[in-house]
């Protein structure tokens, strides 16, 4: 494992991954929970069909040409790893932000209850790959929606350092990120092993100077240390301006319910062809709501939601930076990097 410099604004660890034993231990994920009560095997059955015919009716929004859908299956995945294989990944480069996604298409239902990353594998594969950061085994079925951000001043990776982090959390510095709690920003953690891993739920704040720097910071949401000075751990972040497609959701009483809560956008709603990304954010550690538990989205049948993979109930304040990558989402030439031209006004 060795740091390469790809370019001033990316820096991305590369190696052989070749899927090493790690002393973690392999947590037994919860079953699929529905509204009010868990879901036997013949109720499911009955809410994919509804969900198929649903999926079939409703009219469909194109997905961005940067944008996909990858599941886990016996040819792509090893170990602990599932292979990415598009043209998007061809470049080592490049900037993939991906979240876990239940039921792609409002199909399916498989569970990963584990922490999430990317890597790039450049071993004999020569590929992207996305692993469970416990080194337990990836569930075969297991899906998540993936976006391809550019490499650029808009995507960059972070480092935890002993000179950027303290105690549970790693300062970010960034001049979009700077004094700017508006800004948003997706996040996930790049796989280095046998770099320095920090295998815990993360949310991305902003501090207030009395406890954590005024700044937007990388804090472990189970409050456990941040390790740092590994190489490692290594964060990729994507900024993007706020917008119809690049919004924050809050759980409350109105929009949650048991280990959900619901996102209401007319981009998302009654499509489950839709590909969302979402990041754990709160703009004040002082208020902030930390939701220690693994989160991913799935398509309830009208809307798509975020959730607790463990089924955890979802804390009301918990806040998520939401993305939707959808084709309108790049009329403007945010994809080339030309963010300032991406308005409130232009989806």
């Amino acid at each position: 494992m060795h740091l390469g410099k790809i370019s001033s604004h990316l820096f991305v660890a590369r190696a052989g991954i070749g899927f090493q034993a790690h002393e973690y231990a392999d947590r037994k994920p919860e079953q699929p929970v529905e509204p009010g009560q868990r879901v036997t095997v013949r109720r499911m059955t009955v809410i994919l069909v509804l969900l198929i015919v649903l999926a079939e009716s409703g009219s469909s929004i194109a997905s961005s040409p940067a944008a996909f859908v990858h599941t886990a299956s016996p040819e792509n995945t090893v170990s602990f790893g599932t292979y990415l294989d598009n043209p998007l990944l061809d470049d080592p480069n490049v900037v993939p932000i991906v979240t876990q996604n239940w039921n792609p298409g409002g199909v399916g239902g498989t569970y990963n209850d584990h922490p999430i990353a990317v890597g790039f594998d450049s071993g004999a594969s020569e590929q992207w790959v996305i692993v469970n950061l416990d080194a337990a085994s990836m569930p075969l079925g297991a899906s998540f929606n993936v976006h391809v951000f550019s490499n650029g001043p808009y995507s960059f990776v972070h480092e935890a350092t002993a000179s950027n982090t303290r105690s549970r959390y790693t300062t970010l510095s960034h001049p979009l990120l700077d004094d700017r709690r508006d800004a948003m920003a997706l996040v996930n953690q790049y796989y280095n092993y046998p770099g320095t891993i920090n295998h815990h739920p993360y949310l991305l704040v902003y501090g207030n100077d009395a406890v954590v720097p005024s700044a937007w910071n990388i804090f472990n949401s189970d409050f456990v240390d941040m390790p740092s000075g590994g190489p490692g751990p290594f964060f990729l972040v994507a900024v993007m301006a706020s917008s119809p497609s690049a919004f924050t959701h809050e759980a409350n009483p109105t929009n949650t319910f048991l280990n959900w809560t619901t996102i209401d956008s007319p981009l998302l709603n009654g499509h489950p062809e839709a590909i969302v990304l979402v990041t754990a954010a709160e703009s004040d550690v002082a208020t902030a709501v930390f939701n220690a538990h693994e989160v991913g989205v799935w398509y309830t049948g009208t809307h798509w939601a975020i959730f607790n993979q463990d089924g955890a109930p979802m804390p009301h304040g918990a806040s998520f930076n939401v993305f939707v990558a959808s084709a309108s989402v790049f009329a403007d030439g945010f994809e080339s990097g030309n963010v300032s031209a991406w308005s409130s006004s232009t989806p």
